[in-house]
């Protein structure tokens, strides 16, 4: 299945409770004032599902694509709003409504520049309208050209100064433009209008704006007063959401993760809190944030029997679609589908009744539990055509059909381009079938969609490293990295960029990268952040730019510098002074006999010579003892185990950090290719096949299970997708990649495609004897003798291998050379 990162998609579902109440609205008027009369109501869903057969029925009309279109947008379906309104503006190009809502459903869909000059021609008519002045405004944050946000958010407060959500705005703004003063000037002004309106304003809203100042004063003050500030407005507003989560965010900043804690679990347990649904699940996302799971779903599952509605059910739904327990979902789903049903009999239930959304993600949740005969009595009551392709194409995808999915996508594509969760699972079909070019269009169509909805962009930055176009990774990346919100996802797209960066030979892109990174709240991101420039620095300038930097950091005998001070350990030994290197590890250990981090870096240095190399291996195993749940200990172990004949041990040790870091295919590949490679073989293609379901565009396992196939005789379609896959992408080996591929070519007597598949594999490796052997026997087939001969002559060179003896055989049957032979001309 998909490995898209569920971002809260059962709150979406809340659409599909509440309408199941819907049976008619005001049969007796023509749809479009029935829909307008719903819309007034805030039932956008319920207006979009009563329009669409009318829209069918009638495209052209441009009221109705307006007031359909409006509909869409306001139903958070921009990208889905932005035709109806195209079509209503088009016609009618003088009306400002459908204009200005068509580029609103530009700016927010992502067509941001498009949204602006359509704004920017409209306001040219209405220089003081503020809807369109307040759309301009986001327009240009949202291509970062904070000046123009600025201009526009001051003349929105001159022609509204008492609207607070401008006032706000321009604070955000000058923050954005580094303008503190300004924005600390802004924040009292806001403060003392707040403060001088008590009554006018809602309790939430005054927490919110009293949070946003303490939250101004952590980021550009003094970071106790700001902690005071927080408590105090905590005092006054307890049991507030949108105070308490910025507090938390500044606490963990601070690096008060503990008081976090605390401050979510005082709250939320509270008298106050315990209703409070929004506390409940921030409470739960803390627990998760520490691996309390269990205790996670506790506070879920209590607040949902608690509450005894169907959001509560809903927010627990989303909490299995985040630990993927895709049968805990339904059944969390279906509890609060039968609570809205107050009783009726689900299976009798009309799905028609229920809006076309709510009904498209509830069938698709079903497809991942594998009720796919339920989906297809669901699908009955779908209207939506889009919605109806992208079912039936992830059916298709489940069930193996990978060419008829991908059909599918590229037409729901004509109509919805901006789904990121389709566009992720088009490249996975197309990966199926060996469109290698649409895969990775596909996965970056999903992360401009989208940054934040799967991991689109660290998948498509690796097959570019793996296709050897570090710059084109690189600039992936940096977009990711632009657009994406998740912290932990961030540090790993710096790290990534910090290794392009090397590779491209950039120090200034290096430089950048440490500079992100000593941003990041968790020590150990600092840490990483020293290491990585001083290796950037070792590769570009030498070991005495390296040691002169890593020398002038303070405290890098601290537990968060331990990477560093493992650099700068073999750094000095490499200058001759092998005691000090030792010296300074086992001082900064004794300093902190606790630090799991300064075991792994002794247990490491003691590994690079032969006669520490035990007392390493025991540091590194009593470290992962110690932090079983931390990546670095049980990746250090497994390097050790890979020098010991310990296979058991090894795979232990790549299993538990395939778990501990589940986006990063490595561990599990070297799990299975160590069983392979012991003779496993059984257990090897197991994990081999389940490997290549999770991680489908990694082609060095598709090249061992392609290799797997050969030797069991197989070298059908399945098994040429399967190397090609691996010769496209393969990283570990891409000599023996290329070699895998020519030889499953050779075996389905494919000799022309093969000699090309072979001449790569010798590119790639050409000290290897096994590709020049194979080349030869290519080039023997189709009566090229004098090349093969050469082949095979090359091969015998290198060694002893395992075909040595039928190259000898082969050579033999050649026999010798004709005396003017050209070599230059035979190998041209």
């Amino acid at each position: 299945m998909s490995r898209l990162f569920q971002k809260n998609r059962a709150k979406t579902l809340i659409l599909l409770i509440f309408a199941i109440q819907i049976i008619t609205v005001g049969c007796q008027k023509p749809p479009i004032q029935r829909a307008i009369g719903l819309m007034n109501q805030g039932r956008w869903e319920e207006a979009v599902d009563l329009l669409r057969p009318e829209i069918e029925s009638n495209p052209a009309d441009p009221d109705l694509n307006e007031v359909y279109g409006t509909a869409l947008l306001r139903n958070g379906q921009p990208s889905l709003a932005v035709w109806p309104l195209r079509r209503s503006y088009l016609a009618e190009g003088d009306r400002s409504d459908s204009g200005a809502m068509l580029a609103e459903a530009l700016v927010t869909g992502g067509a941001s520049q498009e949204g602006l000059d359509l704004v920017t021609e409209l306001i040219q008519a209405e220089p003081d309208n503020i809807y369109l002045l307040s759309l301009r405004a986001r327009a240009y944050s949202a291509i970062l050209d904070y000046e123009e946000a600025l201009a526009d958010t001051e003349r929105l407060i001159e022609l509204s100064p008492q609207n607070p959500r401008f006032l706000e705005q321009r604070i955000n703004v000058l923050i954005d433009l580094d303008r503190t003063a300004e924005a600390s000037d802004a924040v009292a002004a806001l403060r003392d209008y707040l403060e001088g309106d008590e009554g006018d304003f809602a309790t939430n809203t005054k927490a919110r704006f009293c949070g946003a100042e303490a939250r101004f004063m952590s980021k550009y003050g003094e970071q106790d007063e700001a902690q005071a500030m927080f408590e105090a407005c905590l005092v006054k507003y307890p049991a507030e959401a949108d105070l308490l989560m910025p507090m938390v965010e500044m606490l963990i900043e601070s690096g008060q993760a503990e008081r976090a804690s605390e401050v979510i679990e005082e709250q939320a347990s509270s008298k106050l809190g315990q209703p409070r649904l929004r506390l409940q699940v921030l409470w739960a996302l803390d627990l998760e944030s520490h691996g309390e799971m269990e205790r996670a779903e506790q506070v879920l599952r209590g607040a949902a029997e608690r509450m005894d509605a169907p959001q509560p059910w809903l927010e627990l739904a989303d909490y299995y679609l985040r630990v993927d327990d895709m049968a805990a979902t339904a059944d969390a789903l279906g509890h609060a589908i039968r609570l809205q049903l107050a009783g009726e009999d689900e299976e009798n239930f009309d799905y028609g009744l229920i809006p076309q959304e709510g009904l498209f993600q509830y069938a698709d949740i079903l497809i991942q539990t594998g009720d796919f005969d339920r989906v297809r009595r669901l699908m009955k009551s779908i209207e939506e055509p889009t919605f109806v392709l992208l079912l039936q194409a992830r059916l298709k995808l489940v069930e193996g059909d990978a060419r008829g999915a991908l059909a599918d996508y590229e037409e729901a594509f004509r109509s919805w381009s901006s789904n990121a969760g389709a566009r992720y699972l088009a490249a996975e079909a197309a990966l199926q079938i060996g469109e290698f070019d649409v895969a990775m269009n596909h996965y970056m169509d999903s992360l401009r969609a989208d940054a934040d909805a799967s991991d689109s962009g660290l998948i498509l930055a690796r097959l570019q490293v793996y296709q050897r176009l570090p710059r084109a990774a690189y600039d992936t990346l940096y977009y990711y990295l632009r657009n994406v919100t998740d912290k932990e996802r961030a540090r790993d797209i710096l790290h990534m960029l910090s290794q392009l960066s090397l590779e491209l030979g950039s120090l200034p892109s290096i430089e950048y990268v440490r500079d992100e990174m000593l941003k990041m709240d968790d020590p150990s991101s600092r840490g990483m952040a020293v290491a990585d420039y001083a290796h950037g620095l070792n590769a570009l300038q030498g070991a005495e730019a390296a040691l002169a930097y890593l020398e002038s950091v303070e405290s890098l005998d601290a537990p968060e510098n331990a990477q560093a001070l493992l650099f700068w350990s073999r750094l000095t030994r490499a200058q001759g002074d092998a005691e000090s290197s030792r010296d300074r590890i086992e001082a900064a250990l004794r300093g902190a006999p606790e630090s799991v981090e300064l075991k792994i870096t002794l247990g490491e240095f003691y590994l690079d010579s032969p006669e520490t190399e035990e007392q390493g291996g025991a540091l590194l195993l009593e470290a992962a003892e110690a932090a079983p749940d931390l990546p670095r200990a049980q990746g250090s172990l497994a390097n050790y185990l890979s020098r010991t004949a310990e296979t058991e041990a090894l795979v232990n040790a790549l299993d538990a950090s395939a778990r501990l870091d589940p986006t990063d295919p490595v561990y599990g590949f070297d799990a299975a290719k160590t069983l392979l490679d012991a003779g496993q073989k059984e257990e090897a293609i197991v994990r081999l096949g389940e490997h290549a379901e999770k991680f489908p565009w990694y082609g060095d396992t598709a090249t061992q299970l392609a290799r797997v196939d050969l030797e069991e005789g197989e070298f059908g379609s399945r098994t040429l997708m399967r190397a090609r896959l691996g010769s496209e992408f393969g990283f570990e080996d891409p000599s023996f990649s290329w070699e895998v591929l020519g030889r499953v070519r050779m075996a389905r007597g494919e000799m022309s495609e093969a000699e090309l598949a072979l001449i790569e594999a010798v590119r790639f490796g050409p000290m290897r004897p096994e590709p020049h052997y194979y080349l030869g026997t290519v080039f023997e087939e189709r009566d090229r003798t004098d090349r093969a001969r050469l082949a095979y002559e090359r091969a015998l060179e290198m060694g002893e291998f395992d075909e040595a003896g039928l190259a000898r055989q082969r050579l033999d049957a050649l026999g010798p050379a004709p005396e003017n032979l050209n070599e230059e001309e035979v190998t041209q």
